[in-house]
This record gives C-alpha cells, structure tokens and sequence, in this order.
C-alpha cells in the first residue's frame, strides 16, 4: 500500500522514489499514483512536512530550537480571537513564523508578517519582528524583545488589525538627506 497524504487544501498526494540523473534517491508528493515509483513505508529519518501553503514534502526532521511548551504558547495566542484562528506559523530554525492569509483565492496563499526569534536558549530570550511595508525599509522590523509569553500576549492580537502597522520600536520616519535619497 502506497503513503497517501491529503493537505489542508483536500488535495491528496502520494509518495514516490524517483532516480536523478547522478543515480541518487529524490522523494517527491505527487497527485497521481504510479505503481512503479510509489513508496509503500517513510524512510527512516524522515517524515512528512506541509508548508502553510499546503505543500508536501518529505524532509529530515529539523533540529529543535525551540520547546513545544513555546510552541504552544504561540498556538494559544493565535486561538484567543476568532479573527486569529485563520492564521497559521511555522518553525523554521530559531525562528517562529506567525502568517496571515492573503487575499481569497482558491488555494489560499499565506503571507509571514510577524515572527519570534530565539536569540539566547539558557535565558529562552526572544525578538519579535513584523513585517515592514514601507519603500523605504522593506522586510523585517524589530518591534520587541523579552521572554516569549509576553511578546506573544502583547504583540499576536496586533496581526490582522490595523494596529499593526502602529507596531514600531525606532525612529517612524525614513532617513532624509542620506546616500541614495533624491532631495
């Protein structure tokens, strides 16, 4: 019997064992079933991973850095409002990613906005970072620093809100003047 998974999208995939052309070992999730290439068991040292857009893959579990105890917390925090519930994280390393969903689609696509990074692991020390929108200064934006459980309390009921563009630890206005400004 061949390793059948269905994602959060209703889409099931099914694994197979595919060659390449240096004659090694690629797993990949496909929609269709082949006889021929489909694995009937998970590897050893692997397991099945879906993205928050819905992707299956087959991975190496990664290193913990972070406890499921912090994980959790997150998982809580994104369930207290019902607004919350529609948005997803993942683990990434030292990294908790918090997503939102983008505009509706039919495979509804998911945006990373906030995250929570461990930055000490004896002090269980963490950042919090949003995403940033402004020309500017795209990308991440430290917002915050301290123990998880009160970055979470404090910044998670901002996702989703118009407050969350309030959401800022500097200076709010872009450097005027500088190298490569146009006045």
């Amino acid at each position: 019997m061949s390793i059948a998974y269905t994602n959060r999208l209703g889409t099931q995939v099914y694994l197979h064992k595919r060659m390449t052309k240096s004659g090694s070992t690629r797993f990949v999730f496909a929609r269709e079933l082949d006889a021929v290439d489909a694995v009937d068991e998970i590897p050893d040292g692997y397991e099945i991973h879906e993205s928050v857009h819905g992707r299956v893959t087959l991975r190496k579990p990664p290193r913990r850095y972070i406890t499921e105890l912090e994980e959790l917390l997150v998982q809580r925090g994104l369930r207290t409002e019902p607004y919350l519930r529609r948005c997803r994280y993942e683990l990434k390393g030292k990294l908790l990613e918090i997503f939102e969903p983008g505009a509706p689609t039919l495979n509804q696509n998911y945006e990373a906005v906030m995250r929570f990074e461990l930055l000490d692991a004896n002090t269980r020390s963490f950042r919090v970072d949003r995403m940033c929108y402004k020309s500017w200064k795209d990308g991440w934006m430290e917002v915050g620093r301290g123990p998880l459980a009160q970055l979470a309390s404090s910044y998670l009921p901002h996702v989703t809100r118009s407050s969350f563009y309030e959401l800022w630890d500097g200076d709010p206005l872009p450097p005027v003047g500088g190298p490569g400004t146009r006045f």
